[in-house]
């Protein structure tokens, strides 16, 4: 199902040109002369034909230039529009570390709910029903696995985007899909969305180098694709043949969907954190922090702290 024209309309801020446009047409229409504009109306055996009053074309030139007006306005305000995001972020509760990345997610998340609107997705298989919200998680039917161990991951985003797909065709431009370990600077990522089509958008960073496939880390879609996934949901639910991304993508690429690449700073280690901290490309929004297991704790906690403390507790 597609979009209204409204919601479709390209985010970009329109320039005067699009307006002027409808000037000569408006003059035109407006300053045409009123060749024998009449009324007849039949009463019994007679009629009678009405002349309007000499002034009527004012009246008319008066209500046109109105309904004008506010078909301009709201095209401007529309087109002006900023695009909006839903987030879904995977997440659990089964390693130390996702309390903490959690804490560090709530700490920005919803700070601007005009452009982002921001879930945790749970998993919890003794659920009533497939899907329940409770605050900022979605809680769904399933279990909460790591590809290699299960369809966890794959599960809880399916169920997540069949939830809200009604609000995603009537609210969002895009829907981005992350996860825990991720860092979004969300004026940058903001920026971004404005750069991208709001049809056949497949976006994210490198999970193998040459593959032309988003890393589950973050994926940017917008309502289209979802569209797409949800019609081949038969062949997401339970599926066990392979990571999450790498199912979306053997869906999408028969499709002709191709990945738009964006960049992505990975953070291996504490020491690569302090290397760049300095330094950071200001195209980077997305940061994907991963140290080895055994030092996840503390390091992984610090590096959001000092991401948080740089980006929105001080200007960007």
């Amino acid at each position: 199902m597609k979009k209204s024209l409204f919601f479709r309309a390209n985010c970009k801020t329109p320039r005067p040109s699009k307006i002027a446009l409808l000037r000569p047409f408006a003059s035109s229409f407006l300053n045409q002369p009123t060749w024998g504009w009449s009324n007849r109306e039949d009463r019994g055996s007679k009629a009678v034909t009405r002349k309007w009053p000499q002034n009527h074309r004012f009246f008319w030139r008066g209500e046109f230039c109105n309904w004008l007006f506010i078909l301009m306005f709201f095209v401007a305000a529309t087109l002006g529009a900023s695009p909006k995001a839903l987030i879904l972020i995977i997440a659990s509760d089964n390693v130390p570390i996702y309390e903490a990345f959690q804490e560090s997610w709530r700490s920005y998340m919803h700070s601007d709910p005009e452009h982002f609107e921001a879930y945790f997705l749970k998993g919890d298989p003794s659920l009533a029903e497939t899907v329940e919200v409770r605050g900022d998680v979605v809680w769904v039917k399933t279990k909460d696995q790591f590809p290699s161990d299960g369809p966890g991951i794959i599960n809880k985003t399916t169920a997540a985007l069949e939830y809200f797909f009604p609000r995603i065709q009537a609210e969002f431009d895009y829907v981005i899909r992350t996860n825990l370990s991720s860092f979004y600077v969300f004026p940058r990522l903001l920026a971004y969305l404005e750069t991208l089509p709001k049809e056949k958008c497949y976006s994210g960073g490198f999970t193998t180098p040459g593959v032309m496939m988003a890393s589950g880390s973050g994926m940017i879609l917008s309502p289209d694709v979802v569209e797409i996934l949800l019609d081949s949901k038969r062949s997401l639910y339970n599926n066990r043949h392979g990571a999450d991304d790498q199912i979306i993508y053997r869906i999408l690429a028969p499709r002709g969907i191709r990945l738009k690449l964006h960049d992505r700073l990975d953070l291996f280690c504490l020491e690569d954190w302090i290397g760049v901290k300095g330094n950071i490309p200001p195209k980077i929004f997305q940061f994907r922090i991963k140290s080895p297991d055994e030092k996840r704790v503390p390091d992984d906690a610090i590096v959001h702290r000092e991401l948080f403390e740089l980006f929105y507790q001080t200007k960007n």
